[in-house]
């Protein structure tokens, strides 16, 4: 399965930087022709709106999940046993699987309807219905992916990063030497101190 989300992300990435690329180009191209010639590029915002920036922020969830780059809210979860935050991990992956799923379902009903209709892009006849069937696929996908990420925790394969673990044991490691270097008295001892001065 590992070699399957490294072809899927590098295949991932090049398109990701081939539309962000293009995106470029049809932005400075638009300015610079809005700037010499007093004449823009046909709908390059419709393109840029309804085209280039959902592809490529569709196109960013799944690198995010191929690469387990999500943000994660460890503070609770990263302090517990190795088997509870991987049961927790199982949970959560099947969590955002049935939501995928979800809007998976949802998003193919809306990409359905708006080919139906020839959906186009505000008032100008830019169609952009074939860039709504990429919510079903990449959801799907996303769907996918953790249920490949449940499978390999099922099977002991440990999708958990060992950085989880080196930063608890760091962090403890930290918390004994300040311990040690700031030395914390209690209320009863300086009572104690405070009698015995008399």
């Amino acid at each position: 399965m590992t070699k399957i989300r490294a072809v899927l992300l590098r295949m991932l990435s090049a398109t990701a930087v081939v539309i962000t690329g293009v995106m470029m180009v049809h932005i400075t191209a638009n300015a610079v022709m809005r700037q010499l010639l007093r004449e823009p590029l046909p709908s390059t915002n419709e393109i840029v709106g309804y085209w280039e920036l959902p592809l490529v922020a569709l196109l960013g969830l799944l690198a995010a999940q191929l690469r387990r780059d999500h943000i994660e809210v460890s503070l609770f979860v990263s302090r517990l046993p190795r088997q509870t935050r991987t049961q927790f991990a199982i949970l959560s992956s099947l969590l955002v699987a049935s939501l995928s799923v979800g809007f998976a379902w949802f998003g193919l009903v809306k990409a359905l309807e708006d080919m139906t209709l020839g959906v186009t892009a505000g008032v100008s006849y830019l169609p952009i219905w074939p860039v709504t069937i990429f919510v079903p696929i990449v959801f799907a996908t996303l769907a996918v992916l953790c249920v490949m990420d449940i499978i390999e925790l099922l099977r002991g394969v440990s999708v958990l990063s060992d950085a989880d673990d080196e930063s608890i044991v760091t962090s403890s490691q930290n918390a004994e030497e300040n311990a040690s270097e700031f030395p914390v008295h209690g209320f009863a001892e300086d009572i104690d101190q405070s009698k015995a001065g008399r």
